[in-house]
């Protein structure tokens, strides 16, 4: 028969909404750094954390469209966006931690 592709998108936090805020010092679903390059490999629909104006916090975001040079963020659940282009991104973004995203996935959906 037919393989199912995995769904499984390493990016997808399912106990976090979008806009919600985390503190890099007590979650270790944040990648501690992220690379342009890295960055760049994320995909439009997929999930990483924006860093906030007072300069601390994360908020995580999906992103809504992909340039070449800047990426758009969907910051909350209002669909607020927040455009980055490539040389912010290595201070600006974080990727989510893959093997944290897949634990959670696996104790939301089994």
């Amino acid at each position: 028969g037919k393989r199912k592709l995995s769904s499984t998108n390493c990016t997808f936090l399912p106990h976090l909404a979008v806009g919600e805020t985390v503190n890099p010092r007590d979650d270790v679903i944040i990648q501690e750094r992220s690379t342009s390059t890295e960055i760049n490999s994320l995909q439009t629909h997929d999930f990483a954390f924006i860093l906030r104006s007072d300069g601390q916090s994360w908020t995580y975001a999906i992103i809504a469209d992909r340039q070449t040079d800047s990426i758009l963020f969907v910051v909350d659940t209002k669909g607020s966006t927040k455009r980055l282009s490539r040389k912010y991104w290595s201070t600006f973004v974080r990727l989510v931690n893959p093997l944290k995203a897949i634990l959670y996935q696996s104790r939301m959906f089994g």
